[in-house]
């Protein structure tokens, strides 16, 4: 960012702490309360975060805090959205790892700070290529219908990218399906009870309402195949970045509607396969640098960088939840054990449940 030469630079975004500005922050600090475990977390996630099988070992991070559990894998796909997984880098500054590499999703690399870089690595869900024939005829839609899960400017956002990958008239015709959970937790409930009914309204102006189906949980689960469906999760990812919704769905045929889009497919890595229909891309190593170790910096991205990390603290997964409190507990648990995890010379066949 330039400035006039002597002049004093207005840097547009403040030095502020954001974990010490959520509203329970001072609170926690001073009780030192303990709170309940944060499985309250993964059940608000049902059943998006229900468990699945995966070479790579998908697993949250509150389920992490244990040696005994973390010795068990080599590598673990992390499973949190961005603001768990920046509360769990403030909570834990220093890596407790020895040898173990953490997978998170690939659009967070540049929130990983320097000390945890070199025990991290990504992951990226892909449709198997051989599947992108013809054109998208029909969709599905999956979901947490909640401002913390996906707020309704982001909602907008997808639902125009949608129409841009479909095209405008086409899709209103399209036979469309639809399994959303609407959820409500957290502080200030009271003030999100219009958001189902806005989320469903901006779905009907963009996509329309014909041909639309709502299905109940039993029948999404017990579906044979959804072979020849597009599928689109309305997820920000803030919270979750793994959605066991998404994973029953390509395994039984569906695609990943952004596969069409020549700009969301990467290259390099290597390909996992989880089912013969989709696999992840991995990457052992991140990229480039820490985005958030100076504010004040001016180089390329650093400003969109900022920018992101601000919109999800200032969100309602952050401040919708008592994340101080749960870091606060994962910090007491790590601090029981607190020399490196020494691994076995082999790795254990034990899974972890």
């Amino acid at each position: 960012m330039s400035t006039q030469k002597g002049a004093t630079p207005k840097w547009r975004y403040e030095l502020v702490d954001w974990f010490y500005a959520h509203q329970e922050a001072e609170q926690s600090k001073i009780t030192r309360q303990a709170h309940p475990d944060s499985q309250g977390f993964i059940n608000f996630l049902w059943p998006a975060s229900n468990k699945y099988y995966s070479p790579l070992n998908p697993v949250f991070v509150s389920e992490l805090f244990s040696p005994e559990i973390l010795e068990r894998h080599h590598v673990w796909q992390i499973r949190d959205g961005l603001v768990p997984l920046m509360w769990f880098f403030k909570s834990t500054p220093e890596p407790y790892l020895t040898r173990q590499k953490l997978l998170i999703d690939s659009s967070f690399s540049p929130f990983v700070p320097t000390p945890w870089r070199k025990f991290c690595g990504t992951f990226e869900v892909e449709s198997d290529k051989s599947m992108y024939k013809g054109k998208p005829e029909q969709l599905l839609f999956l979901g947490l219908p909640a401002e913390a899960y996906c707020s309704l400017e982001k909602v907008e956002e997808y639902l125009e990218k949608i129409v841009d990958i479909v095209g405008a008239t086409r899709i209103r015709s399209m036979k469309k399906l639809g399994f959303m959970v609407g959820k409500h937790f957290g502080f200030g409930v009271q003030d999100n009870q219009s958001y189902y009914p806005e989320f469903i309204t901006l779905m009907g102006d963009y996509l329309g309402t014909k041909n639309f189906e709502f299905l109940n949980w039993n029948t999404f689960e017990s579906t044979v195949s959804f072979t020849g469906y597009d599928v689109f999760d309305f997820n920000e990812k803030l919270l979750s970045a793994d959605s066991y919704l998404m994973h029953l769905v390509l395994q039984k045929g569906a695609r990943l509607l952004e596969g069409w889009s020549r700009k969301s497919r990467s290259t390099g890595g290597e390909l996992v396969r989880l089912s013969p229909h989709h696999l992840m891309r991995v990457k052992e190593t991140l990229t480039g640098k820490y985005a958030l170790s100076n504010p004040r910096s001016s180089s390329k991205g650093a400003d969109q960088y900022f920018s992101h990390f601000e919109s999800a603290m200032r969100s309602q997964a952050n401040l919708g939840m008592p994340w101080p409190n749960w870091a606060m507990e994962w910090s007491k648990t790590i601090a029981i054990e607190n020399k490196p995890v020494q691994l076995r010379t082999k790795p254990t066949s034990q899974e972890f449940h």
